[in-house]
């Protein structure tokens, strides 16, 4: 926790990193999803060597996850902070020069790694200082960051598209990746320098794991986190292939519908966090998640001409959004401060490891089965899981993280 930490203005100086961290991952990550087509036809990639880059790409987020959240309880917040999203950066710009697809692998681990560091760090630092009774609206307000990178990811995408052969335009994309790494040395500024790591506070370590509570919620919650993260994983990741090379609309029309999701993503995530301070975590986790099922199954199993698709990308988006804009606020309320940091690394990345097999999973399933019909089935049996598993977690509105405490 920054210390000083109900100050307005150190309050503005997080919420501004948080933002700006997770708004740039996004952007460096969604670039990958947008140059997937281009590089399929450009290196000849099948499908099933396109899923394993990603599902790489996806385990190394999960392990990046806890160790950055472990990292931070003991050395700080703000400096993993930094670190991670210099990785993403660095590793989305040197994308750039791959010249064999194992290249490209390597890279796209080391963002994972930064990925689920910076999202693990962000989103504790922000629930540990927003005011108790607005948590959950600041935390949709970092997780609606991700619609502005991933906005800014379409506009690269549009651009490149419209003036670079493809061969080339995949390669301009990942150069601007390079552009995040501006914004660590301002959010270094705005941050208070003055910090200590929660680890520090009191001897108890990671003691608090060990307990049998402590590790069962990190299970549950785990599971939470493999089906929200699948089900966003199964239909996004392949969201550009499917409607560029299933569906063979143009790049313009792909981009149209991918912006049209990123402004309805933001707003869910702003509603979301909105409802969940006033009717709690769990029921609005429920809504939204099993909205996402049902969407997702008509989205890609719709091939209704570009209007039917344009239509559907608003509720898709919105529907997206409202899960992960809860995770982080909610799991963060479950843990004890000392190792609140790597719990929620756990529990938000843990299910990511698993989630990560799924889209690798579509990939090679596909040589047998449709990509429309398995991106469907599994984001919905994804999103399924989550509403299955909310029963057995509890609601912990109004949680005092200052002291620790949980509902």
């Amino acid at each position: 926790m920054v210390e000083g930490a109900s100050a307005p203005t150190d309050r503005k100086a997080v919420a501004a990193a948080s933002f700006g961290g997770w708004a740039a991952d996004a952007f460096d990550y969604q670039l990958f999803g947008l140059a997937l087509p281009l590089m399929l036809a450009s290196w000849h990639l099948s499908p099933q060597q396109a899923g394993s880059i990603i599902t790489f790409g996806l385990g190394c987020a999960a392990v990046g996850g806890p160790l950055g959240g472990h990292l931070a309880d003991r050395f700080g917040r703000i400096r993993i902070l930094t670190i991670s999203i210099l990785v993403v950066a660095v590793a989305t710009f040197g994308a750039a020069f791959v010249t064999a697809p194992w290249h490209l692998m390597v890279l796209k681990g080391a963002q994972g790694l930064g990925f689920g560091a910076e999202w693990s760090v962000g989103a504790v630092m922000l629930a540990e200082i927003a005011p108790p009774r607005k948590r959950g609206s600041f935390l949709g307000m970092m997780q609606s960051a991700w619609s502005v990178g991933w906005a800014a990811a379409v506009l690269v995408y549009l651009a490149a598209t419209l003036w670079l052969p493809g061969d080339l335009a995949w390669r301009a994309m990942f150069l601007i990746g390079i552009a995040p790494a501006a914004l660590i040395f301002w959010f270094r500024r705005r941050l208070i320098t003055r910090e200590r790591a929660p680890g520090a506070l009191n001897n108890a370590g990671i003691a608090p794991l060990a307990e049998f509570s402590v590790r069962k919620r990190l299970l549950l919650a785990s599971l939470v986190g493999l089906g929200a993260h699948g089900g966003f994983h199964s239909l996004f990741t392949w969201l550009p292939t499917l409607l560029s090379t299933v569906r063979l609309y143009s790049p313009t029309l792909t981009g149209l519908a991918l912006l049209l999701m990123t402004l309805a993503f933001a707003t869910g995530c702003l509603v979301a966090g909105f409802l969940s301070d006033r009717l709690g975590r769990r029921p609005v986790i429920a809504l939204f998640a099993t909205c996402s099922a049902l969407f997702a199954l008509l989205f890609a199993l719709t091939d209704g001409g570009p209007a039917i698709i344009l239509i559907l990308a608003l509720p898709v988006g919105f529907a997206a959004g409202g899960t992960p804009a809860i995770l982080g606020c909610w799991f963060a309320e479950m843990f004890p401060a000392p190792v609140r940091g790597a719990s929620v690394g756990l529990a938000y990345n843990g299910g990511r490891l698993a989630s990560a097999l799924l889209p690798g999973l579509i990939g090679w399933a596909s040589a047998a089965m449709p990509l429309d019909i398995l991106i469907g089935i599994v984001a919905a049996a994804s999103y399924g899981l989550v509403v299955l598993i909310l029963p057995a977690l509890p609601e912990t509105r109004d949680a005092n993280l200052i002291e620790g405490a949980t509902a």
